[in-house]
């Protein structure tokens, strides 16, 4: 409930099918611990959830499955690391298909090649032979159906989005298959996932994952070190500078900013004031989208957010009806 205290951390729950089952059945326990998560959410965001049970779908040796990655994108056995690489669908927006398939086989090629580097631990190296698991992902999403002409609020029912989002599964399985045997390796226990990638969009220039730009402006937040000389540049450039609570002899240089999709759509000529953003997509279809990507293309996980202004979140009263007075059949 205190964002400071775990202020770099991802937090989920561990749940599986019978949690589900008790849910919908009424137990109390389960109630509460439904009622704790989406409240907490609805504060900060904070904890997400990770389903054993779908985690373990698939595997080798599902009785493994021990944990997911910190952002929950990929379960993982003990000892074993995720091994992610992801591919621009925003670059391929005005090239053929087949250049887009291209990348995906050629991502999943390099990863499986990333799980012969150095691990000098021998239990994690007996585990990364063993599943030889990768997690080809992709960002640039919104950008690619902005950029045709779909609203990211309805992408989820574009038979050409959904399409392409199956032949990319189909190119990674395949390739996957193809080049472990080739290589004599293990085919990789599982191969597609979608990452939260909001660090790597930066230097493409693009929108993060598969979910929505989060504003057309926004303010970004910087961290120097108080003896970072570029600190003092920045002052002197007229950019607002305050300090970090919480990190010691740290600041934060504040910017504006307009988001690279905005401006791309701008020089296309497009409104800028139709081009939708996190806080304009109804929940529902911003869940529709997730869904759709949990269904088509990852055979790992998913992590995924969704962003709500204030005045769009529902109050505790409203979510105590929606959570207790309607069960999911």
């Amino acid at each position: 409930r205190e964002d400071g205290t775990h202020w770099t951390t991802n937090i989920s729950v561990e749940v599986d099918e019978s949690f589900f089952e008790c849910y919908i059945e009424g137990y109390k326990w389960a109630r509460d611990v439904m009622k704790a998560v989406v409240l907490g959410k609805r504060l900060n965001g904070e904890p997400g959830f990770w389903n054993r049970s779908l985690a373990m779908k698939g595997e080798r040796d599902p009785e493994l499955m021990f944990c997911p990655n910190p952002c929950g994108e990929i379960g993982l056995q003990m000892w074993e690391n995720c091994n992610l690489g992801h591919v621009n669908l925003g670059y391929f927006v005005k090239r053929p298909k087949a250049e887009m398939l291209e990348a995906f086989r050629l991502m999943t090629r390099w990863l499986i090649r990333a799980t012969n580097g150095d691990i000098p631990q021998k239990r994690q190296r007996e585990v990364v032979d063993r599943n030889c698991r990768i997690g080809v992902g992709l960002f640039g999403y919104h950008e690619r159906v902005a950029r045709n002409g779909i609203k990211y609020s309805k992408s989820w029912e574009s038979e050409m989005v959904r399409t392409r989002l199956k032949d990319a599964f189909a190119q990674v399985s395949m390739e996957a298959a193809v080049y472990a045997i080739q290589l004599g390796k293990p085919i990789p226990v599982k191969n597609t996932a979608l990452a939260p990638t909001g660090t790597i969009v930066m230097m493409a220039g693009t929108t993060p994952s598969g979910q929505a730009m989060p504003a057309v402006w926004f303010r970004r937040l910087v961290r120097y070190s108080n003896m970072d000389p570029r600190l003092a540049v920045k002052r002197e450039e007229g950019f607002e500078v305050i300090p970090d609570d919480d990190a010691p002899n740290t600041s934060i240089v504040i910017s504006w900013c307009e988001d690279p999709l905005a401006s791309k759509m701008q020089a296309a000529g497009w409104p800028i004031d139709e081009l939708e953003c996190q806080y304009d997509i109804p929940f529902e279809d911003s869940l529709k989208v997730q869904t759709m990507f949990q269904e088509l293309y990852a055979d790992n996980s998913i992590s995924f957010t969704i962003n709500m202004t204030p005045e769009r979140v529902p109050s505790e009263e409203e979510m105590e009806r929606l959570l207790f007075n309607y069960l999911p059949g």
